[in-house]
Formats: C-alpha cells, structure tokens, sequence
C-alpha cells in the first residue's frame, strides 16, 4: 500500500508540474528505490530511527550492570535530533554521532577532523559515577548499536528537518482509519480526507503557555471535555457502500 501511495502521489504532483527536490521518509528499500527512479533525493526521518535506538537502549538499561543507560536515554535522543539539524553533510552527521561514545565517557575532545571537539564549554565533573567506564558492559552494549554499519548509514542520510506535524498528522490517521481495520481503496480514501480536514482544522489552534501546562491540558480534555471532538464518533459510524 504505502508504495502504490506513494507512486500515485508522485504521479499527481508531476500532473500539477509540482517538482520535488527531496523527499523524509522512513528507511524502507522499496520507497528509495521508487525515489531512485524518480530522481527524487530521499532523507531518513529522525523521529523514526529516534524511536527505533531508544527502544533498543530500553531493553540494554534493563540488563544487569546497564542502569546507567536509562539516564542518558534521554539525552542520547537529543543528541541524535541535534546531530540532523546542525550538520551539513553526511560526513558531518556520522562525526558528530560517533563522538557521542567519546561525549558520554567525559573525553570531549575527538580524532574525526569533521567534529575534533564537543561545542558545549569544558566543565569539571562531580562525579565519575555520571559517565559511562570503559571497558564497561553497558559502554560496550551502547557502543555496538549507535556505531554499527546500519545505524552509521541511517545516520548519514538523516534529513535535518524535524517532520513532527506529520507524525501527528499520522497519529490522527490512526484515530480514522486504525490499522487492524482493513477499509476498500475508496474507504480508506474518505477517511484520509476526513483525517486531513481534521488536522487542518485544528492544527494551528494555540496551546495554553503556563508554567502548569500539563496540568492545564489534563484538565480541559480529561475532566471537562473527556471528547474534544464529539463529532469523530458519528464520523466514524459513516459506513462506505460495499460497492465502492
């Protein structure tokens, strides 16, 4: 599906003389090599090979002797969103990640001429118990997955714009059209309309700007509004003919 989506897409935009230059996508070979034909140059989403290490990295803080992972979870996604968008080719990307083992042992300072030192100013740790040892399990665990062959590849290609308004444009998809459902080609096409109205239609409401924003947040739409959008249930309720 996501591949005749995708060549139906192109052939669209081409039909509105619409040229593109670059394309964020998920790693997935049938889409670059459809890119690839079309002469379109593919980036790697950030958020998707984001979600992919930090789930790995859940599993390794579990192991016995690896705690310390768990703290520089979320720092370690940081960084990876920090490398994409401050970075001006590929050679700088796979640079600046790569020191991250060097970052995360307290040595700041690296044999790569594309990234020699960390930008962040020289401080003096309080305690060694902060950073990772070497010849630890948890540095060795860490170390083979964010420099293997396959993430170093993901990483170089890595688009240094975040496509966040698209992973909540995906979320809502999912809330019209959830994936254990199987829809007609028609069906699932209403639904992407349906999806999209939606999400123009609330995408550029303002969000409170407290101190106490989540708490705001939780009260509006779990005590005063439990459905912000009563109307999605009787949206959802519209069967489609079978002969469509």
């Amino acid at each position: 599906m996501e591949h005749e989506g995708l060549q139906r897409s192109l052939d669209l935009l081409a039909d509105h003389h619409v040229e593109l230059e670059c394309m964020v996508t998920n790693p997935c070979s049938q889409i670059q090599s459809v890119l690839h034909d079309n002469n379109i140059k593919q980036a790697n989403n950030v958020c998707h090979l984001e979600k992919g290490l930090s789930k790995k990295l859940e599993k390794i803080s579990q192991d016995k002797g690896c705690q310390i992972v768990k703290q520089w979870l979320q720092s370690i996604k940081k960084y990876m969103y920090w490398t994409a968008a401050s970075s001006q080719s590929g050679e700088e990307r796979v640079a600046k990640w790569t020191s991250l083992i060097n970052h995360i042992q307290d040595v700041h300072t690296h044999d790569n001429t594309a990234y020699p030192q960390c930008d962040h100013p020289v401080w003096v740790s309080k305690s060694r118990n902060e950073w990772f040892l070497p010849g630890t399990k948890a540095l060795a665990k860490v170390e083979k997955l964010l420099t293997s062959e396959h993430v170093l590849k993901d990483v170089e290609n890595l688009s240094p714009h975040f496509p966040t308004s698209l992973e909540s444009f995906s979320g809502v998809i999912q809330r019209f059209a959830p994936k254990n459902m199987v829809y007609p080609y028609i069906g699932m096409l209403c639904r992407l309309y349906l999806a999209a109205m939606h999400f123009n239609e609330n995408v550029t409401q303002a969000s409170a700007s407290t101190g106490y924003v989540t708490s705001l947040m939780s009260l509006l739409f779990d005590k005063v509004f439990p459905d912000p959008y009563p109307y999605m249930e009787e949206l959802l309720k519209i069967s489609i003919p079978e002969s469509l």
